[in-house]
């Protein structure tokens, strides 16, 4: 097997990058152990470096797992939903208006001829930032060239970079891979031996509880019936323990004697403990939302028991969630499951956050349109940020959330213009709902409560671009100041709403 680590360090000068000679090596620390398909995945990672956490959590005498304790409350300030690092990207392509994401579009394409034609721009100073996100520039690729850019061409430049990394100073990793004995499931110098293969005259040695039970269908190893183990050293038999009993060998960092778990991943990465309720084994980086499972809690999706039907797994969206990890792979026709209780993406959000991208996109295009024909606005709420949005309704009506640019959302209300609409009401009515720069006002998503409290005086407003034209350059900037003045927006981004 293959086991994932990292060789820690920081930086000495912001301002020269990641060059060998500018790291301050810190520690090495053990990350995870791999499966096949996480090999080739950690191999292309190799030449990279990632931020780990925030250098002023770092403690020589915590270990890892107790310094990413400490960093998991602050980690959204730094990584966006998908972990990418928020100070390395020009654009955080999740949290933008239309306007934003046309600059983003155009920036992108003026990369692209860039790097068509990249002759005569040496001396072009306005042209060195594109320059160096094209990755023309040999400094620029010495200094920054391994780290990741998360996203096309959204790389910031050279002196940005200094700036935000000095704002920001994380200890960073750079992997590495080792060959370690045992499972996919577990670093182990042990074999278990199953006393109902080894009666029935069967094949009874076997890495871990979990590979004799993918492996044997007529009956179930449970963890009361393992007694024995071989020692992989000595090649001897005897009790399960955390050393062999004949060589004194370590077969296990953690051991539990109810769940008989050995691994040899260090308690330096992460460490356990035992539930007696559940009477499992739980890290402790999950104990603020472990809940009990009981023999009479049911999966939502099978209704059968949680605990005699396989493996588990708690949904990102509630702790409380929790489902046979089989029913989640057979959840719904999406490319990206929904919670049958609160309707929220679960599982791999891959898919869903790139078509949130590419609803954006599409709108962005829309809106930047000269001929964008704008017949009315819709409320939506969204399941997932659970804030309600006033979008355009144009000919191709989408509902999004402008908080997220998620799709997972669910109609309130529509309000449509009829008749002839001059152009003065389609620049009114787009300026209300998408402010263009700073100094405009637009309506931002709104809680549930916040919107019912609204919603009448949408209606009349909107009724009221129905009657009169004239009126509508006021109808959006109107219901802005009726707003709840916490929800009030000077600015042209919408704010991040605390739904609490």
């Amino acid at each position: 097997m293959t086991l994932a680590g990292a060789h820690l360090f920081k930086l000495k000068d912001y301002t020269k990058g990641f060059i060998p000679e500018n790291r301050v090596y810190l520690r090495d620390v053990q990350i995870s152990i791999l499966n096949e398909d996480d090999i080739e995945s950690y191999k292309a990672s190799l030449d990279l470096v990632e931020p780990m956490f925030p250098l002023e959590l770092y403690d020589p005498n915590k270990s890892y797992a107790e310094i990413r304790l400490l960093f998991a409350p602050r980690r959204k300030a730094y990584f966006d939903e998908t972990d990418n690092f928020r100070p390395v990207m020009q654009f955080d392509l999740f949290d933008m208006d239309p306007c934003q994401m046309i600059r983003y579009i155009t920036r992108c394409e003026e990369i692209d001829a860039i790097l068509d034609d990249s002759s005569g721009l040496e001396d072009d100073p306005e042209k060195q930032e594109l320059r160096e996100i094209a990755g023309l520039d040999p400094e620029y690729n010495d200094m920054y060239g391994c780290m990741m850019t998360y996203g096309y061409h959204n790389g910031c430049s050279k002196a940005l970079l200094a700036e935000r990394l000095s704002a920001t100073p994380f200890v960073y990793g750079e992997y590495y891979l080792e060959s370690i004995p045992g499972c996919s499931h577990y670093w182990s110098l042990a074999r278990y031996i199953c006393p109902i293969c080894e009666t029935n005259g069967l094949q009874a040695e076997y890495p871990c509880i979990q590979c004799h039970n993918n492996s044997i269908f007529d009956h179930q190893l449970i963890p009361s019936l393992v007694q024995d183990i071989i020692c992989t050293q000595c090649t001897r038999r005897g009790p399960i323990g955390a050393a062999c009993a004949h060589c004194n060998t370590v077969l296990s960092h953690y051991f539990c004697q109810t769940c008989k778990v050995l691994s040899l991943l260090p308690l330096d990465y992460e460490w356990f403990e035992h539930c007696p309720i559940c009477n499992v084994c739980f890290s402790v980086h999950d104990k603020n939302n472990h809940v009990c499972l009981t023999e009479d809690r049911t999966c939502i999706i099978c209704l059968s028991s949680l605990v005699l039907g396989g493996l588990t797994i708690r949904l990102r969206c509630h702790p409380e969630h929790v489902i046979h990890k089989s029913c989640l792979d057979k959840l719904g026709s999406n490319s990206y499951p929904l919670c049958p209780l609160d309707h929220k993406v679960v599982g791999e959000v891959d898919d869903f956050f790139f078509e949130s991208a590419m609803t954006i996109t599409r709108y962005a295009r829309w809106f930047n349109s000269p001929k964008l024909q704008i017949n009315g606005a819709t409320a939506v709420l969204c399941y997932d940020c659970e804030l309600v949005s006033l979008v355009p309704t144009i000919t191709v009506s989408i509902g999004f959330c402008r908080h997220c640019f998620g799709t997972n959302v669910y109609f309130l209300d529509e309000w449509v213009i009829h008749g002839d609409q001059s152009i003065q009401a389609q620049i009114s009515l787009k300026k209300g709902l998408f402010a263009s720069d700073k100094n405009e006002v637009m309506i931002p998503p709104l809680r549930t409560s916040d919107y019912e409290v609204l919603k009448s005086d949408i209606t009349q407003l909107m009724n009221g671009i129905n009657l009169e034209f004239e009126a509508v350059g006021n109808a959006f900037s109107t219901a802005l100041q009726l707003q709840p003045p916490s929800l009030r927006l000077n600015g042209g981004l919408d704010p991040l709403i605390d739904a609490t």
